[in-house]
């Protein structure tokens, strides 16, 4: 009777949207999961483990299992390859169909054909046509099996894999879940890794080194974890949004020499956190980043863009650029930056050359710097002071097109470096003194850029 009733309903839904009018908008994707969940599931009982299952339509030959049942005292669970001649294809354990927490359950194994990601239906195709749209596994294993200590995987399976007891992907390239409970201390990502998630929650995991892989580049979840020493290698380049938040035990964190941004809430709640080094590299920190850590003083880089809201605890006292300016002035930008989420922003001032007015702009908006002079004489024992010319983003066009406008740059967000200081010595301020007679090149370029090449320029000096 079910079958029928499943057959009748997937007709009847496939006419009613071949038939829509034009003009009429198709069915929705919940219009669909209505349809679906209307018909109430099925259940078997493989090797003593009752499964509830609902099937994805008899045409393809493939269910979900959306319950498990265990006996009393069993550790260990492999799922079956197929529930009453049928393919089990995904893990979506559902509270609506009676699922259950499994916390006696250590171990998990996945069977030949089951896929990491969800199968959905999709309501503009005939009933049945499945499509890879959601994902129900990862949050069956980390809702449901509380105390898994080791995941497998049938070697047949095309989609995953698992190594050492967490699970992959086949090529070893996204580490998709790292169990709850497995009671390693220690843990080293193979370097064939380019993404990694599921580490959230675990409890005994306390030193953890992401992978060396060029193509790695995001940090995604490890809140809430054991964590105590994390090893972050130079090919990150970002931190995400609550990626260790309240990590209690974390105290170990060395930040990779190419970080440019740390997401907002990243450490929030690491309490344990006292001493943190921010690289050179680092543009943005964005709101309540290190909020509720233990750090007591902290010196943001030159290179920083933006400060976050509230990116701090109160007790941090830092010492932040001369150049940074609160995100509430007048002159800032509301619409991108918004005051929810910046409190202060790198701010460049600039002169103009006719009305001789200073006015303040985001230094990320400086496009472009040059020297008003490339070549400059000077005689032994005198002084100059180098200018510079900006090209800044001044708003768009009704086309959103860039308008662009020219100013003559402060000394403050700018950076100077001589090639021989014994020869040609540069201030911090823009002064050049010549020390003896010879020749010397001043790097100039922007605090905030760390791409010398994009925001900078150079100028020789000779002394005479």
């Amino acid at each position: 009777m079910k079958k029928i009733l499943s057959v009748l309903l997937c007709v009847l839904f496939a006419v009613t949207s071949l038939c829509q009018p034009w003009g009429v908008s198709a069915p929705t994707v919940n219009a669909a999961r209505l349809v679906y969940y209307s018909i109430p599931p099925e259940q078997a009982v493989v090797d003593g483990v009752t499964y509830v299952y609902r099937d994805d339509y008899d045409k393809y030959n493939m269910v979900q299992i959306t319950a498990i049942f265990v006996p009393e005292g069993k550790t260990r669970l492999e799922l079956p390859d197929k529930i009453e001649g049928r393919v089990v294809r995904t893990l979506n354990l559902r509270s609506e169909d009676g699922a259950v927490k499994l916390p006696g359950i250590t171990y998990v194994k996945l069977p030949g054909q089951m896929i990491f990601r969800g199968i959905d239906h999709n309501p503009s195709c005939v009933p049945g046509n499945p499509e890879i749209n959601g994902n129900y596994l990862l949050p069956s294993l980390t809702s449901y099996f509380e105390n898994l200590e080791e995941i497998d995987v049938d070697k047949e399976n095309p989609d995953m894999t698992a190594s050492q007891g967490v699970l992959f992907d086949k090529s070893l390239t996204i580490l998709y879940y790292y169990p709850r409970c497995k009671r390693d201390a220690e843990y080293k990502e193979p370097d064939s890794v380019i993404n990694s998630y599921g580490y959230e929650g675990c409890l005994y995991l306390k030193k953890l080194t992401f992978s060396s892989n060029k193509i790695y580049s995001t940090i995604w979840s490890c809140a809430g974890s054991g964590l105590e020493t994390v090893v972050i290698k130079d090919n990150i380049t970002y931190i995400n949004d609550g990626a260790f938040e309240n990590c209690k035990n974390l105290k170990n964190v060395k930040l990779p020499a190419g970080l440019t941004g740390i997401g907002s809430g990243a450490f929030r709640g690491c309490t344990s956190l006292r001493k943190i080094n921010l690289p050179d590299s680092l543009q943005h920190i964005y709101a309540y980043t290190f909020w509720g850590t233990s750090i007591k003083k902290i010196k943001l880089p030159a290179s920083l863009q933006s400060l976050g809201k509230h990116a701090f605890s109160k007790s941090t006292k830092v010492a932040r650029p001369g150049y940074f300016k609160s995100a509430r002035a007048k002159y800032v930008d509301k619409a991108y930056y918004s005051n929810d989420n910046y409190e202060y922003i790198a701010m460049a001032t600039a002169i103009n050359p006719k009305t001789k007015k200073k006015k303040c702009y985001p230094a990320d908006d400086v496009d472009a710097i040059w020297p008003v002079k490339n070549k400059v004489r000077l005689k032994k024992g005198k002084t100059i002071s180098l200018k510079t010319t900006a090209e800044i983003i001044n708003g768009y066009d009704k086309n959103g097109k860039e308008k662009l406008i020219k100013r003559q740059l402060t000394s403050e967000i700018l950076s100077y470096r001589s090639s021989k200081p014994g020869t040609v010595q540069v201030k911090k301020n823009g002064k050049v003194k010549g020390k003896k007679k010879g020749k010397a090149v001043i790097w100039v370029s922007m605090r905030t850029n760390t791409d010398r090449g994009k925001k900078g320029y150079k100028v020789t000096v000779s002394v005479r």
